[in-house]
């Protein structure tokens, strides 16, 4: 990566994982790290649903993320690590075509958004 490939990456708000033609994980931000409470040094290397625990059938998904080289999105995903409680997200995967030089083109960026979380506000007496 690039200086300004590398700050925006490292800048993201939202949990992203970049994954090999083989689904390991070879790079998480630094928001991943926290969503899943573990360093870029443990995550590197292991398969993705070895660490994640999403409630999608994703196998199929990233085929055709693969194959037709475009972005897919799911939304209300319930994703989790197995020991903590999953978070609803929406899920972004997306060839990572640009960086070539780096990755394979098969590789895969995939993006957790977790959803903010609605509270109702009692209604003040009288409304």
């Amino acid at each position: 990566m690039n200086v300004f490939q590398e700050n925006l990456w490292q800048s993201l708000p939202i949990p992203a994982f970049l994954l090999d033609p083989g689904d390991i994980i070879a790079e998480v931000n630094p928001a991943a790290e926290s969503f899943l409470n573990a360093s870029i040094r443990s995550l590197r290397g292991s398969p993705v649903f070895d660490i994640l625990a999403i409630d999608a059938p994703l196998d199929d998904q990233f085929k055709r993320v693969r194959t037709d080289h475009s972005s897919l999105f799911m939304n209300n995903v319930d994703v989790g690590t197995g020991s903590t409680q999953p978070v609803n997200c929406n899920i972004q995967m997306a060839p990572m075509t640009s960086m070539q030089s780096v990755y394979s083109r098969s590789s895969i960026e995939l993006v957790a958004a977790p959803m903010p979380k609605v509270r109702c506000m009692p209604r003040a007496v009288g409304e």
